[in-house]
């Protein structure tokens, strides 16, 4: 299985260090501290999780194809559009 969400965790989780990814989560307005998780893995997870209850996927995507212009095309999604699709039907409590 290779869902959305799986996909994208990696994706971050392998192309962000620790400190660029709570930059992502300040330029998004979540409070890193504030996110579980253990390690990297872990808390890209619950960054997930956290957007999708908010619907602000949209808003990650965005922040990240802005940071890391080709790295959302590893996805294996046609475009930003497809991944977001996917990943409000994979994650629970999305509401885009």
């Amino acid at each position: 299985m290779n869902s959305a969400p799986m996909r994208l965790r990696k994706l971050i989780s392998n192309h962000y260090s620790l400190d660029e990814f709570r930059t992502l989560c300040f330029d998004l307005g979540v409070r890193y501290d504030d996110l579980g998780g253990d390690s990297l893995n872990g808390q890209v997870r619950e960054l997930l999780l956290l957007l999708a209850r908010y619907g602000r996927l949209a808003d990650l995507l965005q922040l990240v194809a802005l940071e890391r212009p080709s790295l959302l095309s590893q996805s294996g999604y046609a475009d930003q559009a497809e991944l977001l699709r996917a990943l409000i039907e994979a994650l629970p409590g999305s509401e885009e």
